[in-house]
């Protein structure tokens, strides 16, 4: 009896340990100086990113396993890694509106690994790499059961030519609170101690290849493959239609999809003198909360146009029950005392054809007060027209003839885009350009 009580005993301590605390990752390089004999030093940090919140699930990893990758042969340089958990920090929460119900409870940390690596110079440069198991199930863009991995690139002499040195960038750390279909700005910027320009996009995260358990003992080598996005996510649209990344500041902003975990990647490269430098990239699983605030939302860009009339009409996009007043004025002080209203949907006729700049309050003169603005170009008269086109030969140029119309002239500017929805570069800047269609088939 003592044998078998002490054989469960052994079996249920035996069991590896899943990785589902840990949220998402980054790999950070900074140059210390150069190595013993034609290398560099470096002080390389994994950051792994920890939901305290997680019911039942282990503490911050006390080590990690870590290879590092010779990118001009992909073999491994040196044994394997084990390093120790160096500091832990709790995660800034942040959220920008003073009013919020149903609010999420948060709580995360950064624990970092560190360690020193004296990297002989090479052409292609270095990957590191850390490889996990589990991703959380459940998530709303992904797959169940997937892995993770989070790594660095170190670019080499083919990027770093001369004496140029390279510390790589890193991403901000704070947890933005999303409320489900609600206007979001998500910050995932990131700082460059070298002060190089920095470019932002999407990236498909990705799986921790044959990774079983969190103490996975020997991260591969890459290239690495993407995780199972769920229709309609992909790694280029991982947060729904209606969000998209800003391409110079990092910030994710748009609408929120419903409530949920999702799975964002980005990655950031980096410029210098205009000669690109490396890539950096951060993986992190966003919690989108069943949350709600009262605000004054007028749009993304905040700019409406009206070619058809002087009458327009306007609207909150935030359509939260807590929005209980609102205020609008409408720049138009020529109209007098219709210059303003506090009806929930206004329409405003404005005095003459011009841009104005509109503005709403809600909740005015409360703690939970929010305002918007939204630059209203009103110039009605504009009729945008071309000439009918009948049914075409593929391979054969398509002429576009402008037929716009204006009462106030004269027209500028000119883009169209001829309907290939594969395509991006099927647009003319000309007022009557041509087109080639190499495939039959209706275009809009």
């Amino acid at each position: 009896m003592k044998k078998y009580i002490l054989l469960l005993f052994l079996f249920y301590f035996a069991k590896p340990v899943v990785a589902k605390h840990i949220t998402g990752g980054e790999v950070i390089y900074d140059y210390t100086g150069l190595g013993s004999s034609n290398s560099k030093k470096y002080k390389i940090t994994l950051r792994l990113f920890r939901d305290n919140f997680c019911t039942g699930c282990a503490t911050m990893p006390g080590f990690v396993t870590l290879a590092i990758y010779d990118n001009d042969n992909n073999q491994r340089v040196g044994s394997y890694l084990n390093v120790p958990i160096t500091n832990t920090d709790p995660l800034q929460i942040i959220f920008s509106q003073p009013c919020l119900t149903n609010a999420p409870m948060f709580d995360y940390s950064a624990g970092y690994y560190q360690f020193v690596a004296d990297l002989p110079n090479n052409n292609n440069g270095y990957t590191v790499a850390f490889q996990t198991c589990c991703r959380v199930d459940g998530i709303a863009n992904a797959a169940n059961s997937q892995s993770a991995t989070y790594m660095g690139e170190i670019p080499g002499n083919n990027t770093l030519v001369g004496d140029i040195t390279d510390n790589s960038a890193r991403f901000e750390t704070g947890i933005s609170i999303i409320c489900a279909n609600k206007p979001f700005t998500l910050d995932f910027s990131a700082i460059d101690p070298d002060g190089d320009n920095l470019q932002y996009d999407y990236y498909s995260a990705y799986n921790g290849g044959g990774a079983t358990d969190a103490s996975y003992a020997t991260p591969v080598a890459p290239s690495y493959g993407s995780i199972n996005y769920l229709t309609p996510y992909s790694g280029f649209n991982q947060f729904g239609t209606f969000a998209t990344i800003n391409t110079n500041t990092g910030f994710i902003t748009g609408q929120a999809p419903s409530a949920g975990k999702y799975v964002v990647s980005v990655k950031v490269r980096s410029y210098r003198a205009g000669n690109y430098i490396a890539t950096h990239r951060k993986d992190f699983i966003i919690t989108v909360a069943p949350c709600d605030f009262a605000s004054a939302d007028l749009g993304n860009p905040n700019v409406k146009v009206n070619c058809y009339s002087l009458n327009t009409s306007f609207a909150n996009l935030n359509t939260s029950p807590l929005n209980l007043t609102f205020d609008w004025e409408f720049g138009d002080p020529a109209s007098g005392v219709l210059n303003s209203s506090t009806d929930e949907f206004p329409s405003h006729l404005f005095s003459a054809p011009g841009n104005y700049w509109v503005k709403l309050t809600v909740n005015k003169n409360t703690t939970c007060n929010s305002t918007d603005s939204l630059l209203v170009k009103v110039w009605p008269g504009f009729n945008p027209a071309f000439a009918p086109i009948p049914s075409q030969c593929k391979n054969t140029p398509v002429q576009f003839t402008d037929l716009t119309t204006t009462s106030f002239p004269p027209i500028n500017f000119w883009k169209w885009d001829f309907g290939v929805t594969t395509l991006t570069n099927d647009t003319s800047r000309l007022q009557n350009p041509t087109y080639t269609y190499n495939a039959a088939g209706t275009y809009n």
